[in-house]
This record gives C-alpha cells, sequence and structure tokens, in this order.
C-alpha cells in the first residue's frame, strides 16, 4: 500500500521554484556577461509598476541591449500575486520619504482588494486602478527604479560567478571526459595490432 503523497508547505514550495528558476539560469547556453546581463534587466523591471508586462518590457530592453532574453525571464516573477502588494508598499515607502509622500499598508491593501472585488477588468476595478495608480505611482516608480538598480548589480555579479563557475567546471569535465575517451580508444586498438601482428610473427617462426 503506497503512502499518499506529502504536500510540501508554501515556503518549501518557493524555495524549490526558486531553485528552479536558477539551476534553469545557470545552464543556459551563452556568455556568462550577457547571461548575468538579462538577469539584471530583469530584475530591474520586475520592480517598476508595470504589472503585467515585465516581462515583455524585460524581453524588449535585453533585446535592445544585446543580453540573454531567457535570462530575464523568471526575474519578472519576483513581483506575482503573493509578493507584489508588500514588495510595491515598500517601493512605495522608499519612493515617498525622497518625495514627502506616505499612505498606510492597510490602505493600500484595500484598494488592491477592491479591485480584485471588482475584477480588473471591469469598469469599477478599472476606475479603482486609476485611482490607485495615481496616488502611488509616482513614489513606486522612484522606489522601483532605486532598489530594480540596487538588486539589478547585485544580482548581475552574483549570477556572473554562478554562470562562470559552473561553465568552467562543465568544461573541465568535459575535457576530463574527452581524454578519457581517447585513453579508452588507445587501449582498444592496441589489442587489435597485437592481433594482427600475431599471424605474421608465427610464419616467420615456421620458416
Amino acid at each position: 500500500m503506497k503512502a499518499p503523497p506529502t504536500r510540501k508547505s508554501l515556503p518549501r514550495r518557493a524555495a524549490h521554484a526558486c531553485y528552479r528558476g536558477l539551476r534553469g539560469i545557470v545552464v543556459i547556453q551563452d556568455s556568462p556577461h550577457r547571461i548575468a546581463w538579462g538577469v539584471a534587466i530583469g530584475t530591474f523591471v520586475a520592480y517598476l509598476p508595470l504589472v503585467g508586462i515585465q516581462m515583455v518590457i524585460g524581453a524588449i530592453v535585453c533585446k535592445f541591449l544585446r543580453a540573454n532574453v531567457y535570462a530575464s525571464i523568471p526575474m519578472a516573477w519576483i513581483t506575482n500575486p503573493l509578493t507584489i502588494v508588500p514588495i510595491f508598499y515598500v517601493l512605495f515607502l522608499i519612493g515617498g520619504w525622497f518625495l514627502g509622500e506616505s499612505m498606510t499598508y492597510d490602505e493600500m491593501k484595500e484598494m488592491v482588494d477592491k479591485i480584485n472585488e471588482a475584477g480588473i477588468w471591469t469598469w469599477a476595478g478599472i476606475k479603482e486602478t486609476i485611482s490607485l495608480i495615481g496616488l502611488m505611482f509616482g513614489p513606486m516608480l522612484l522606489g522601483g527604479i532605486i532598489v530594480g538598480l540596487t538588486n539589478g548589480a547585485l544580482f548581475y555579479v552574483i549570477t556572473l560567478k554562478l554562470v562562470a563557475t559552473y561553465q568552467l567546471r562543465r568544461s573541465k569535465r568535459r575535457e576530463e571526459w574527452r581524454k578519457s575517451t581517447e585513453q579508452n580508444d588507445a587501449e582498444s586498438v592496441q589489442p587489435e595490432e597485437e592481433s594482427q601482428e600475431s599471424p605474421e610473427s608465427t610464419e616467420t617462426d615456421n620458416t
């Protein structure tokens, strides 16, 4: 009798998703700089208040700046349905500190809940969205630029080192495999040559 499948907790699932996303980035076939550049761009765009189009904007910027487009895609999910409210509120606080604007977390969450209840594509939802954007867009944009540039630079350095290390190890493994294959081929050829020489030596002995 099989044991029932265990369901992973939300933090474990999030950690597993992050690991898979990171591994998917590291194994991309491209130069370390282009991959890290794509990650940095995707990270920067993820913090901008452009909900729903971060991946598209990131891909366009990557194409324009010759970065790896695929490396930018997972980073756009930094802001997802579970994290978007707290992240955008922090961005608002940072930008609002410079611009002298403020809003409590509960006030922001209440407006977001109204949008979700009405439906973002309904007329009521669109009005609530426009109202929220009007109140928060400036501070969030400034905060997103500050945090996006900071984290983008940090992720660029980390990704560059990870990809360079991975590619160096992969290159060493391939070189070791090539040498091992050549050695095995040489060892397999040597007995064949000896077996071909043995009849000649036998004939010489007979004469």
